[in-house]
């Protein structure tokens, strides 16, 4: 009966003491279906492919039953998706990789099942683009965490005996207008010093694609023309050194919208007033 409801819009049965398999007919459903809620029951066998496309579901809740075998491939025909539930089955499967394509798939709850292998490196920019929770927890998931600090793994052999350490690198380097010893090197600090060479001409507009850098160094240079516009797409940044140029023009007021701005230096230019307030700039 259920299948010839051709007009659903949400169809809850959880909490229940429901038996028995998936009806394979609720692909034909999704075509209506918004929500479709089973959690809790004592569903068996495999998930059937409820996903058709032109489907408009936007929440699967499956969780809490004894469903086995495969999270079904047709889930990329669901478009409309924004949770996924799947928790506490019995499905043996690999780390779903190609749900990635479901661009509003904001929830995705794998827990207690036996997923397996490795979650491997993002092959585009634009993966799970608005997922913001994962549970994948009591699972059998493979991978390696990248430590905190940049590190070399090193090992050798002695007789009977694997030797293993790691070398952390070390670097020295100018932040804030001091030179810094970094007996460990964040894997979350990006920086790029430039100072003290021959640059001519303008500073490249490109350098606002940075998004992520923290630190730049540009002084000592013979760098001309105004500070570009493009620095105030920097929002990570922390630190800018633009000192002994020939910079000229004056200091954008956008910069002061930098919230994580804390050092900047412009001595030795041929900049014109006013100097900018407000926000960052009053911080310093």
């Amino acid at each position: 009966m259920i299948c010839n409801l051709g007009s659903l819009v949400a169809l809850d049965l959880s909490y229940n003491n429901l038996s028995g398999m998936l009806l394979d007919c609720s692909g034909n459903l999704s075509f209506s279906l918004s929500i479709l809620s089973l959690r809790r029951n004592n569903f068996h066998g495999n998930i059937p492919q409820i996903c058709k496309k032109g489907s408009k579901l936007k929440m699967i809740d499956f969780s809490q039953n004894q469903l086995q075998g495969w999270i079904p491939r047709s889930l990329v025909n669901c478009t409309m998706l924004e949770i996924l539930v799947l928790g506490n089955n019995q499905i043996n499967d690999y780390f779903p990789s190609w749900l990635r394509v479901l661009p509003k798939l904001g929830v995705l709850i794998l827990r207690y099942n036996q997923l397996q292998g490795a979650i491997g490196k993002p092959k585009s920019n634009f993966v799970f683009p608005n997922l913001h929770i994962v549970d994948f927890s009591y699972s059998s998931l493979t991978g390696k965490n990248r430590p905190m600090y940049m590190q070399a793994n090193t090992s050798f052999d002695l007789p009977g005996y694997i030797w293993k350490s790691q070398y952390a690198y070390s670097m020295t380097f100018t932040n804030r207008g001091i030179e810094i010893a970094y007996e460990r090197i964040p894997y979350i600090f990006i920086a790029m010093d430039l100072s003290s060479n021959k640059f001519e001409g303008e500073i490249p507009e490109l350098m606002g694609n940075l998004k992520g850098i923290q630190v730049l160094n540009l002084s000592n240079n013979l760098l001309t023309s105004s500070i570009p516009s493009s620095l105030e797409k920097l929002i990570a940044l922390e630190a800018l050194d633009l000192s002994q140029n020939k910079l000229s023009g004056k200091i954008s007021p956008q910069l002061t919208q930098l919230t994580f701005f804390a050092f900047f230096n412009v001595y030795n230019n041929h900049l014109i007033r006013p100097i900018p307030h407000g926000n960052q700039f009053d911080t310093f």
